[in-house]
């Protein structure tokens, strides 16, 4: 008879992450987030297919979604996706989702319209295609937030503002970096943002791989509380491409100790 997992406690890591994510733990989730950038210029961007430094919104408001191929349209029967499903937070910093009906070309608005952040997104019905044909792109207030690039099904972006309510243990993560030209380093930065007032972003790693290096970590964890922001920033002088994974749990506070 196999015995059931019904507690955090006693277990080793992989005990703990199969309970966990079968659900044998009230309150715990498994956490993972990946993301990559495979065209890296000179300079500083961020990881995630568009590069560029995404700006977040100040204020909530309705998401705009809009592909860069005519195939992703619903009501046309285009061979691409047909709708996806958007995954993040209201202004309460609440978790919110909705799925939003492709029309191709034409950006499409959200129903809901407290709109703040986007942690992720992917295609959940398509055309004979069975996946999105264009690049989709996500904003809220014209500001670019999430983004499926054509041929992937899902967003590939290491971005994440943690729920109210909740907090996150990092476990680990793994970095990996493509070719590169010169004897030059990629500098991969992960930065954090608390939730307080005028708070600033701070990094919690920094990671220098050279052409082809992979880094892991997986010991130790790293605690990170209900509405802090995270991002990764690459600065490298060549271009190139480079990944992310990370992950580790999701727990609601009222499962923690002290919170």
């Amino acid at each position: 008879m196999t015995t059931l997992i019904t507690s955090a406690s006693g277990n080793t890591p992989d005990e703990l992450h199969i309970a966990t994510a079968t659900g044998y733990i009230p309150g715990w989730e498994i956490f993972r987030k990946f993301g990559m950038n495979d065209a890296v210029a000179s300079g500083t961007e961020e990881m995630w297919s568009p590069g560029a430094v995404r700006v977040l919104p100040t204020s909530a408001g309705a998401l705009s979604v809009v592909s860069s191929s005519t195939a992703d349209d619903s009501a046309a029967g285009g061979t691409g996706a047909w709708t996806i499903r958007v995954e993040g937070l209201d202004s309460d910093y609440e978790e919110i989702s909705e799925t939003i009906v492709l029309d191709g070309q034409v950006a499409v608005p959200s129903v809901g319209t407290d709109w703040f952040r986007v942690n992720r997104a992917y295609n959940t019905t398509a055309g004979t295609g069975e996946i999105n044909a264009g690049n989709i792109s996500i904003s809220i207030g014209g500001a670019l937030q999430a983004y499926i690039e054509a041929l992937e099904g899902q967003t590939q972006q290491t971005h994440y503002t943690v729920p109210a309510g909740k907090t996150v243990v990092v476990s680990n993560f793994n970095i990996g970096v493509g070719r590169m030209s010169g004897n030059v380093d990629l500098h991969v930065k992960s930065l954090i943002k608390l939730y307080e007032p005028d708070a600033a972003w701070r990094a919690i790693s920094e990671i220098w791989l050279f052409n082809g290096e992979t880094y892991s970590n997986d010991a130790g964890n790293t605690v990170i509380p209900q509405k802090t922001e995270v991002k990764q920033e690459i600065i490298s002088s060549v271009s190139t491409q480079v990944f992310s994974v990370w992950g580790g749990h999701i727990i609601e506070n009222n499962r923690i100790a002290n919170m």
